[in-house]
């Protein structure tokens, strides 16, 4: 029997390396590793407020443009939630 491992904490880990990174570099690659990892999941947010798919799919971009800015200002431990978070935030203002 297999069990499976929770990989949360690791995960969590490296989003903090990432950021840490994108701190120091500015290097918009890193960005997009972040965003390759949790755009499906910001787009289900979206979708989920917004009800339209084009809506979605713009506020998605503007989310991520907005973390150029945001990232290097703010203090965030646990991404995933914190991007949740803003794209809830970012929904309900449009």
């Amino acid at each position: 029997m297999k069990f499976i491992r929770n990989n949360s904490r690791t995960q969590e880990q490296d989003d903090v390396d990432l950021i840490r990174s994108y701190k120091v570099s500015g290097s918009l690659d890193i960005l997009g590793q972040l965003y390759n990892k949790y755009m499906h999941l910001v787009f289900g947010v979206c979708i989920n407020y917004l009800k339209d798919e084009e809506l979605s799919k713009d506020a998605v971009m503007q989310i991520f443009e907005e973390l150029i800015l945001k990232l290097k200002v703010h203090e965030v431990q646990n991404f995933k939630s914190w991007l949740h978070v803003l794209t809830r935030n970012h929904c309900l203002m449009a």
